[in-house]
């Protein structure tokens, strides 16, 4: 006689990724006939998505024509007013590319692309060696 369990171990062909959502198994059944006669038949169940996997459940892409970092001096009789004479550095960072997909079990795959990143001395006063 066979083992109806180590018969099942026909598998399907389901690629493995973000288009196969759920897993369909091939399992080998024994059925009996009203006059006892034994037959097997094959049996088509759908279950839960694999745990191996990675559904992508979020995906996106980001263009940033610049981002600015302006650092003052504080003035202790004006707080909180930015004047041109206070400004002591600025930090850019231009024209970036980010773009990712977030999976299913919640780790992240992201690209980023930096074109240009300047620091420039803005303080009053100084001589510079170099100019942009």
């Amino acid at each position: 006689m066979e083992n109806i369990g180590e018969a099942s171990s026909v598998q399907s062909d389901t690629p493995i990724g973000s288009e196969a959502a759920l897993k369909q198994d091939s399992v080998l059944v024994r059925a009996r006939t009203a006059t006892g006669t034994e037959f097997l038949v094959e049996k088509l169940s759908e279950s839960k998505p694999r745990e191996t996997e990675l559904l992508e459940s979020v995906k996106f892409s980001f263009n940033v024509e610049s981002l600015g970092l302006t650092l003052y001096s504080n003035d202790p009789a004006q707080p909180s007013v930015h004047k041109e004479p206070l400004c002591l550095g600025e930090f850019m960072l231009c024209k970036m590319k980010t773009s990712g997909k977030m999976f299913s079990n919640g780790n992240m795959e992201v690209s980023t692309i930096l074109t240009t990143c300047t620091l420039d001395d803005r303080r009053s006063g100084i001589q510079r060696v170099t100019s942009r």
